[in-house]
C-alpha cells in the first residue's frame, strides 16, 4: 500500500493517497494487507496496478482502490472511504477491496474508479471476491458491486449498496447515502462525497452584482469576504447567463484539497434584468368595431428602442389597453392608454421596462357594429285605402 504495506491490530484514520501505487499481489491504495485492524476516512485517487517486475501482469491477486487484501483473523472495518483511482491487474480486482474475508465489513464507501482484470468474474465496484459484509456502499461503471460474492462463508451486501451513474452519484443527498453528514461533505449536484476530514472550513460572504447582456457570468471569487486566507483557484463557481439572484451556496463548491464552504444567506451572484423602452409602432387610428368593452388589443403595435434587446434574443410585450370614454361608439377619436407593460416571450424574463414607462397612449374610435335585420314572416294587413304599413315589433316581426 501507498501508507501501510501490512497491517494488523491497528487502527488509522485521516489517511489519503494521490500517486501511482503497483505491486504484485496484495497492493492497495492506502494499506496492502490488513488483518483485525480498522481504517475509516480514507481516500485514495491514484492508479493501483497489479505489475511483476515493470510490466502489468494478469496473475497479479488482490489489487483493490483501497486495501488489497483482508484476512479472517479477527473482525476487520474499513469504513468511511472512496476510491476514484483506475484499478488493474489479474484477479480480486475491487474499487474498495481486492479481496474482502469473512469477518470483515465494509460500510459507507463508494467507487468511480475505473476498472480492469482478467477474469472479469472476479473484479468488483468494491470488492473483486468477498466472503465478508458490504453495508451501504456504491460504485460506477460496468462491474457488479462484487465480483465473486461468497454467500456460502457469509457474504452479503445490504440493500442499500448499489451500482449507480456517475451523475445519479453526484445528485444524491447524504442522507440518500445513508451517509454521516459529521464525516462527510457534499455539493449535492456537483461533487460526489467529500471527506470532512481533509477539508478546511471557510466562511464566505459578498456579492457580484451585473446587468444581463446575454453573456454567461460568474461570482467574482476574489471580491468574496472569507474566514480565512484562501486559494481560489480551489473553489468554482458555477457560471449563470439568465437575469436573477443566485445563492452561492447553490453555485459555489470545491474538491476534496479544498474547502468546506458555509455561504452566508446573503451570498449572491446577482444578474438585474436589462431595462428597455417600449412604444407604440402606430399612434393614432386605434380603432376597433364596439364589441361592448372598452378594452383595446395592442397585439405587434410595439417597439424598443435601439440597443434594448440582445441580439438572438426573442421579447414580446404584453399590456392592458383601455378606451378612456368607455365602451360606447363614437365618431370622435378618444384617448387609448395601454398600462402594465409586461415583456414576455422566450427572452422576457431577462428585461423589465423602465420606471419612466408607465403608459404607452394613442388614439382611435370605436366605430358602431354593422347590424344585419330580417323579417320573420311576410308583414300583412287589412286594407285601409293607405300604402301605410303596418308597425313593426321587435322579436315578432324581426
Amino acid at each position: 500500500g501507498s501508507v501501510v504495506g501490512f497491517m494488523k491490530y491497528l487502527t488509522l484514520s485521516g489517511l489519503y493517497n494521490t500517486g501511482a501505487v503497483s505491486g504484485y499481489e496484495y497492493v492497495g491504495g492506502i494499506v496492502g494487507y490488513m488483518g483485525n485492524a480498522s481504517l475509516s476516512e480514507v481516500y485514495n485517487t491514484g492508479a493501483v496496478t497489479g505489475i511483476n517486475g515493470s510490466t502489468a501482469k494478469e496473475d497479479s491477486v488482490a489489487i483493490g482502490g483501497i486495501v488489497g487484501m483482508t484476512d479472517n483473523v479477527g473482525a476487520s472495518h474499513i469504513s468511511n472511504a472512496y476510491n476514484t483511482g483506475a484499478i488493474q491487474g489479474g484477479s480480486d480486482i475491487g474499487g474498495i477491496a481486492g479481496l474482502l474475508n469473512r469477518n470483515v465489513y465494509i460500510s459507507n464507501a463508494y467507487n468511480t474508479g475505473t476498472l480492469a482484470g482478467k477474469y472479469p468474474n472476479l473484479v468488483g465496484g468494491i470488492a473483486g471476491d468477498s466472503s465478508g459484509t458490504i453495508e451501504k456502499s456504491y460504485s460506477t461503471g460496468d462491474f457488479s458491486l462484487v465480483g465473486y460474492l461468497d454467500s456460502d462463508y457469509g457474504g452479503r451486501c445490504d440493500e442499500k449498496s448499489a451500482k449507480k451513474t456517475l451523475e445519479e452519484l453526484q445528485q444524491m443527498s447524504l442522507a440518500d447515502y445513508g451517509f454521516d453528514s459529521t464525516i462527510w461533505r457534499t455539493y449535492t449536484g456537483r461533487t460526489t462525497p467529500l471527506l470532512r476530514a481533509f477539508l478546511q472550513t471557510v466562511n464566505v460572504s459578498g456579492q457580484t452584482a451585473v446587468t444581463y447582456d446575454g453573456q454567461v457570468h460568474s461570482v467574482d471569487l476574489g471580491k468574496l469576504t472569507y474566514s480565512m486566507a484562501v486559494n481560489t483557484s480551489k473553489i468554482t463557481a458555477v457560471q449563470q447567463r439568465k437575469a436573477g439572484t443566485y445563492s452561492l451556496a447553490d453555485i459555489l463548491y470545491s474538491g476534496q484539497d479544498g474547502y468546506d464552504l458555509v455561504v452566508a444567506p446573503s451570498a449572491a451572484l446577482v444578474i438585474n434584468k436589462k431595462t428597455i423602452t417600449p412604444s407604440l409602432l402606430v399612434t393614432t387610428g386605434l380603432d376597433k368595431t364596439y364589441d361592448g368593452t372598452a378594452s383595446a388589443a395592442l397585439g405587434d403595435n410595439y417597439q424598443f428602442a435601439s440597443g434594448d434587446i440582445i441580439a438572438g434574443d426573442t421579447v414580446t410585450l404584453t399590456a392592458v389597453g383601455t378606451y378612456a370614454n368607455g365602451k360606447n361608439a363614437s365618431a370622435t377619436a378618444e384617448t387609448v392608454n395601454f398600462t402594465d407593460l409586461l415583456p414576455g416571450g422566450a427572452s422576457g424574463d431577462n428585461y423589465q421596462v423602465a420606471d419612466t414607462v408607465t403608459t404607452l397612449t394613442g388614439t382611435g374610435t370605436i366605430k358602431p357594429a354593422s347590424l344585419t335585420v330580417a323579417l320573420k314572416e311576410p308583414v300583412t294587413k287589412t286594407y285601409d285605402g293607405t300604402t301605410a304599413a303596418p308597425t313593426l315589433a321587435r322579436g315578432t316581426n324581426y
